[in-house]
């Protein structure tokens, strides 16, 4: 008697380890995916940061206004460095008011330290609200 119940308790504890098991598997394989997806990203980025001069960060710095990919650049730059932009606020009722991210990068990102901060930013910290941020910016045209 004593061994069924322990038998039937095994069994128990048997399916309840296969159902995490099946849920492990699940999220290991959405997160391969998802690694599938980003890394050629990453790997183009980091190629691009390599190539990068600090003759180019101190050229783009001295622009007075930036084109629309210099903007998005601007504003990925501010999200992953944590920089607020500067709110332009709406004139009228029917306008809305609009972000200015190129003077802070300008003023806080855009130096010197800027190609060493990029290779060491923490590339495996980055937070869901980060990625969250970035999507609707990356699927901009002039980004």
């Amino acid at each position: 008697m004593e061994a069924d119940k322990i038998a039937t308790a095994v069994k128990k504890e048997e399916e309840i380890a296969k159902d995490e098991k099946a849920k492990a598997t699940a999220i290991e394989t959405e997160c391969k995916g998802m690694l599938d997806q980003v890394m050629p990203i990453y790997h183009a980025a980091m190629a691009a940061v390599a190539k990068l001069k600090p003759a180019d960060v101190t050229e783009m710095s001295k622009f007075v206004k930036a084109s629309p990919p210099v903007a998005a650049t601007a504003e990925a730059l501010c999200y992953f460095f944590d920089e607020k932009p500067i709110v332009i606020k709406a004139q009228t009722a029917k306008e809305v008011d609009t972000f200015d991210w190129w003077t802070p990068c300008k003023k806080k990102i855009l130096n010197a330290k800027l190609l060493k901060s990029m290779q060491d930013y923490p590339k495996d910290d980055v937070q869901p609200a980060l990625v969250e941020k970035m999507k609707p910016l990356m699927e901009r045209e002039e980004f």
